[in-house]
């Protein structure tokens, strides 16, 4: 797992490069609202609305980053983030919970 500290991910902000994030949220209106900040900023956004679709495409990085929902469908944002650093992918990852 890396962070915004990491030098891939800061040296990529720090030339106004775009970022591939991926949002994984239930609520469609609040990932539309993230995705809307997110590409106003400059960056591309995939959106994904449960557990399992978050499972199939974080196996393949695509992601520079990944704002992951704690209480999905299919499957629960911790249990993915686990996942993601058993596999020790170079993902960023931010975990929320909506309220």
């Amino acid at each position: 797992m890396t962070s915004l500290r990491e030098p891939c991910i800061r040296e990529n902000l720090r030339k106004g490069r775009r970022l591939r994030i991926v949002v994984v949220e239930d609520n469609i209106s609040v990932a539309k609202g993230i995705r809307y900040y997110l590409e106003d900023a400059g960056h591309a956004v995939d959106l994904l609305h449960d557990g399992a679709d978050a499972r199939a495409y974080l196996r393949d990085d695509k992601a520079n980053i990944v704002v992951l929902d704690i209480n999905l469908p299919h499957a629960d944002g911790l249990t993915i983030l686990n996942e993601m650093r058993a596999r020790r992918r170079k993902t960023g990852a931010v975990a929320h919970r909506a309220v």
